[in-house]
């Protein structure tokens, strides 16, 4: 993980490769969505970390700002996985209440390698009350919302990224991704908690 503290831009490596650039945080504070890129203020703290995944270390980006909850974000990283967790949590005066909280935002994803025309995403439905099946997308939508998990890949490669919520209580979690249609290349993705759709 890679931190400026100048433009508040959060990158994600892996290796040399960069996986993921500028990623932030949203959440909404009643009717606002609020981005951790509107904090005047953000300092950096590293942690060690011993839990059910293992040893690891914790990089912690605190942001605050007068009028808004104070925001962390954190990312768990362990040298025995090659993937990192992410969450973050609101702090204020009062009650600090929300419906929604991404905290993956990603506004320009990088190329995964490979042609572009094997570009994939998977759709993991909610549940079966709706009666979809699971579905592996060309990279020509729009925007596409799964539910839980997908994988964004190259289906001659098999390189890709896979994004998703590794536990959650009351809330439903989902990843909604934009395309380039122009170009068949993914564009945009967002990972949160709070959907609410007619497929939930």
């Amino acid at each position: 993980i890679a931190f400026d503290e100048q433009s508040a831009s959060i990158d994600i490596l892996q290796g040399d490769v960069l996986v993921a650039n500028d990623l932030y945080a949203t959440y909404c504070n009643g009717e606002r969505v609020v981005s951790s890129r509107e904090y005047t203020h953000r300092s950096f703290a590293q942690s060690s970390v011993n839990d059910v995944f293992g040893a690891g270390k914790v990089f912690s980006v605190v942001y605050t700002a007068e009028g808004l909850p104070t925001l962390t974000h954190s990312f768990y990283l362990y040298p025995a996985f090659d993937y990192i967790l992410t969450d973050f949590t609101l702090q204020g005066e009062g009650e600090v209440a929300s419906n929604y909280m991404a905290p993956v935002n990603v506004d320009a994803l990088q190329p995964i390698d490979g042609d572009n025309n094997a570009l994939r995403m998977l759709f993991v439905p909610f549940d079966n009350d709706c009666w979809i099946r699971y579905a592996s997308h060309p990279a020509q939508f729009n925007s596409l919302t799964s539910y839980e998990v997908t994988a964004m890949f190259n289906n001659d490669t098999r390189n890709g990224i896979v994004v998703g919520s590794v536990e959650h209580d009351n809330w439903k979690s989902a990843i909604t991704v934009t395309c380039d249609t122009l170009n068949n290349t993914f564009a945009s993705m967002r990972c949160y908690g709070g959907v609410a759709d007619s497929l939930t």
